[in-house]
């Protein structure tokens, strides 16, 4: 079997090892699902090393990239853009709960109102990413919002 890949779909039979870089700059704004191996080491410790890079054209100017180990059945190159689409909402959740939560300090050394604290965040992280009406300040703000700043307030002053 030779060497190949795969653009829109169809499997385009490669002569000779190319370079990712140029096949890609060369195939612009199409969707690729490529094998790619390369040389690790030197003299004896030297090593092909294979994995799978899937390219999506996009907004910016070097397309989405993605790596992966994942086999194409049953990882279609579909399936895996959605999967990656989803692990990236899931990293902004990440990115809130830290950025608008205010979880990165709290004053107190009791592991109770630690965790009260972290649910009071959390919660009001979920309502400020879930609501519709949410006020732009809130996106633009590097400060955590009114809801996640009253939440510790609250829950201070009964200890």
């Amino acid at each position: 079997m030779g060497r190949a890949a795969w653009v829109d779909g169809k499997r385009i039979a490669l002569p000779k090892p190319v370079w990712l870089s140029r096949f890609i700059a060369q195939n612009l704004n199409r969707r690729m699902d490529l094998d790619v191996e390369y040389e690790r080491g030197n003299g004896k410790r030297k090593r092909i090393v294979g994995f799978r890079v899937i390219v999506l054209p996009g907004n910016e100017k070097t397309m989405t990239r993605l790596c992966t180990n994942l086999p194409r059945t049953p990882f279609s190159l579909d399936l895996v853009a959605r999967l990656y689409r989803f692990r990236w909402q899931i990293e902004l959740v990440f990115k809130d709960w830290k950025s608008y939560a205010n979880l990165h300090k709290f004053d107190t050394a009791n592991e109770h109102i630690a965790a009260g604290l972290i649910w009071a965040s959390l919660c009001a992280a979920v309502l400020q990413r879930s609501s519709p009406t949410r006020p732009s300040s809130w996106v633009a703000s590097p400060s955590p919002p009114a809801a996640s700043r009253c939440a510790p307030a609250t829950l201070s002053m009964g200890s």
